[in-house]
């Protein structure tokens, strides 16, 4: 049996087969399976089931790690606040140890100046007078740092509804490590 003469020719059957390769690639389908927001991605031979199982890890992966930023993120700010919160106490009990250093200063000075009177020596007002004056500054100082701390119970807007986010089984992290 021979060939049919236009197969015969090697120019004709080369022709033939560009055609051929040129008619499957336009016509052919292959089905590839993507999911471009978790960059996953599968071949023809990967069933529906097995890309949606590695979509699925790929979202838990990803969940995993936006929890591991937002936990630190929140766990910084957090570590901020107590330490602002140690300072201002600290700095408070400060401006209260010279308030009751100042009103001892002007029992002082008050006493002083009344056993003065009885005692024939002269005393001046004015030491009395600048006693209550540094005790009444202090006082206010102290006041004036009370206010810019604030109440400790008070929620801080904003941190407590992240760490509520953070952690929704409903323990607030700000009341960690609070005596």
């Amino acid at each position: 049996m021979s060939l049919p003469g236009w197969l015969a020719d090697g120019r004709r059957v080369a022709a033939l087969q560009k055609d051929f390769l040129d008619w499957v690639y336009r016509t052919g389908t292959l089905r590839l399976r993507s999911n471009v927001t978790l960059k996953v991605f599968g071949g023809p031979q990967l069933s529906t089931a097995d890309f949606r199982a590695q979509c699925s890890q790929a979202a838990q992966a990803g969940f995993q790690a936006e929890a591991a930023r937002i936990k630190t993120d929140y766990d910084q700010r957090l570590t901020a606040l107590r330490q602002k919160i140690t300072h201002q106490e600290a700095q408070e009990k400060q401006q209260q140890d010279e308030v009751n250093q100042r009103r001892n200063e002007e029992l002082g000075a008050g006493g002083e100046f009344v056993l003065g009177l009885f005692g024939g020596r002269k005393r001046s007002l004015s030491t009395s007078l600048t006693k209550r004056r540094l005790a009444e500054q202090a006082k206010d100082d102290l006041e004036q740092v009370r206010q810019t701390t604030g109440d400790p119970e008070r929620p801080v807007p904003g941190v407590a509804a992240g760490a509520a986010e953070y952690d929704p089984g409903g323990a607030n992290p700000l009341d960690q490590g609070r005596r």
